[in-house]
């Protein structure tokens, strides 16, 4: 798993997605971050999300940039105009009203990742028009989450590394959700008691 990220200055300034990032057919990609920045002293609406149709033949795509430059090149890429221009989401998954104010944004980070599966496209969607602004988007690629088609399963020197603890009634105990370990339970392993 590599961290890559892109910085892209919008060009479009009329009502649809004005930043695009989009996977090919044999990698997908978690998004961990993403910055929208005021450029125009116009005000607008912004949101990010799935586009509800996604747009074909993007025009002068740019892949994203490692952040280690021992990384390989990324398989995702960023385009800001396309042939058939993607479509707004139905609904987003996070939004932003900007000021008239040049130099003002936003930055969303995502603590669980956004996973964005092969072959699709995740947008920076303007809801208004003339607004142009710098937007970026940090993400992880692979994703570390396992096969596209298993579960969810974190590796064993994953699990060794968690620490979360939550508070049930009056004790402390480990999730075992998401693969991390219980004690407890390993204790009545190793002491002979069968754990379902």
């Amino acid at each position: 798993m590599a961290t890559y990220s892109i910085d892209r200055f919008t060009t479009d300034t009329s009502t649809g997605p004005t930043h695009t990032i989009y996977t090919g057919a044999t990698e997908r990609a978690m998004v961990r971050e993403a910055g929208v920045f005021q450029a125009s002293s116009v005000r607008s609406r912004f949101g990010l999300g799935r586009p509800a149709a996604e747009g074909v033949t993007p025009t002068s795509p740019v892949l994203f940039l490692a952040e280690d430059p021992a990384s390989p090149a990324s398989l995702v890429n960023s385009a800001l105009a396309w042939a058939t221009r993607p479509t707004n989401p139905t609904e987003v998954l996070r939004r932003w009203v900007t000021p008239v104010t040049v130099g003002v944004g936003v930055v969303f980070y995502f603590s669980r990742g956004i996973l964005i599966p092969v072959s699709s496209q995740f947008v920076l969607a303007n809801f208004q028009t003339n607004a142009q602004v710098l937007s970026y988007f940090v993400l992880d690629e692979p994703p570390d989450v396992g096969p596209a088609t298993a579960p969810f399963r974190v590796r064993h020197s994953q699990k060794q590394s968690f620490g979360v603890a939550a508070v049930h009634g009056t004790r402390s105990a480990w999730h075992e959700h998401e693969g991390i370990r219980d004690p407890s339970r390993e204790a009545q392993a190793d002491s002979g008691s069968r754990v379902n």
